[in-house]
């Protein structure tokens, strides 16, 4: 009977492993993987397995399901604050659906710790998170030849005849931060390079990863990426080095997009000189939402306008001719503040405070190389969210708490291994 038991368990773990790697490589290719019966994504579907999964085996075993993941004060803190936003919201109906998009999250959220906490699992995700991530590079730069593949998104920036692409994802800057993901793994894992055939596929992906960034037109995405590239070069041994394959690769991406759609780098450049000039529409919106929002958040008093109110909120919002803006707010702390107010602002300030000292003492505590450089990659990914989030609106995102959760496993498995083992009393060392 324990045999059996035992046969089933593994097979099991077998299931939940599968299920954390089809979500993995299903997030920068959400929109393509539906299921066409229920019309769920891969993503979903697999969460919902993953949770259903880890609870029934630990019900069975009569064990916990979910382990502390290190930064429960933090989840807490922030759960309180929505639960409190909730009464007062001046539309219950949206908070409390937005509250169980919430307690979703933070199911998987725990699902996935518990999964990735076994070192089988979690090695993988960065290789599973970079290919799903080149694969979105190449069906954007392969749409533009082939008619038969279709993008996702190939629409115009708002007042601007600029073109964005992108494959995978209904939103061009939401798929500009999977690349931000899948890029800290390449920067920050120096294992994925060694190797002549690690070497080659790694920069492949790369240079398909860049290729699908410039196509999103996203200025934030390519100020992040910046970011990265010049943080990783910082921490460089050999730098000329690492300069050198970085001007490769460059490159590559650069020749291949001017032979493949000329057009694309000139859309580029003026993208970037927008910023720059007087009538850029974006920069704009951005002003007059944060003016308003100043002077809105104040009236919510500590606990905001309610939680998921700020889309409503927002259509009152008007640029200075008078005009409708029509889109949400374009910053996730200000989306706190209007929701939760002051307290809900402390509390996700604190959350952030708990993830950053999380992941500065797991980087600490876990053995010198590999381990050391995995924590590293996932702190670079999180700084990535935490750059993007402060002028875009991605607070209902699956993606953050997924990887979020492979971090935390990520983290608290390598910091085990790096932790000596008390020996037993009486044992003598010789």
């Amino acid at each position: 009977m324990r045999r059996l038991c035992r046969t089933i368990e593994s097979h099991v773990r077998l299931v939940e492993r599968g299920a954390l790697y089809a979500i993995v490589f299903s997030l920068p290719l959400q929109s393509l993987a539906v299921v066409p019966v229920l019309g769920w994504t891969i993503t979903k579907l697999a969460g919902a397995l993953l949770v259903a999964s880890v609870v029934g085996r630990h019900a069975l075993s009569r064990t916990a399901p979910f382990r502390r993941s290190g930064i429960e004060s933090g989840i807490l803190a922030f759960a309180v604050a929505c639960a409190l936003a909730v009464p007062g919201s001046m539309n219950r109906a949206d908070s409390l659906r937005a509250l169980g998009t919430f307690v979703q999250y933070a199911l998987v959220f725990y699902a996935v710790i518990r999964v990735a906490s076994r070192e089988a699992a979690h090695n993988q995700v960065p290789g599973l998170m970079i290919g799903a991530a080149a694969v979105a590079g190449l069906g954007a730069l392969a749409a533009i030849p082939f008619s038969f593949l279709s993008p996702t998104v190939d629409a115009l920036v708002p007042h601007s005849n600029i073109r964005r692409l992108c494959f995978g994802l209904p939103d061009a800057n939401e798929q500009a931060l999977l690349f931000l993901f899948a890029l800290a793994f390449l920067l920050f894992i120096p294992d994925l390079w060694r190797g002549r055939w690690r070497g080659l596929l790694s920069g492949g992906a790369a240079c398909l990863i860049a290729m699908g960034m410039v196509l999103t037109m996203s200025r934030t995405g390519w100020v992040c990426a910046v970011f990265l590239v010049a943080s990783r070069g910082l921490l460089a041994g050999r730098r000329m080095q690492y300069a050198a394959v970085l001007a490769v690769l460059a490159a590559v991406t650069f020749c291949v997009l001017a032979v493949a759609w000329p057009e694309s780098i000139g859309l580029a450049k003026r993208r970037i000189k927008e910023a720059a000039g007087i009538g850029d529409y974006s920069l704009a919106s951005r002003v007059t939402h944060y003016t308003s929002v100043l002077e809105i958040a104040v009236d919510g008093g500590a606990f905001g306008h309610g939680l998921g109110t700020t889309r409503e909120l927002s259509q009152s919002f008007r640029d200075p001719r008078g005009e409708r803006i029509g889109v949400t707010v374009h910053s996730v702390p200000l989306i706190i503040w209007l929701d939760l107010g002051w307290v809900g602002v402390l509390a996700y300030g604190w959350l952030w405070s708990c993830i950053t000292a999380h992941l500065w003492v797991g980087h600490r505590r876990a053995p010198p190389g590999h381990a050391q450089d995995r924590v590293l990659a996932y702190g670079a990914l999180v700084a990535a969210y935490a750059l993007v989030s402060l002028v875009m609106p991605f607070v209902y995102r699956s993606s953050f708490a997924v990887l979020l959760g492979c971090a935390v496993g990520a983290v608290n498995a390598t910091a085990a291994e790096g932790t000596p083992r008390r020996r037993p009393r009486g044992s003598r060392t010789r």
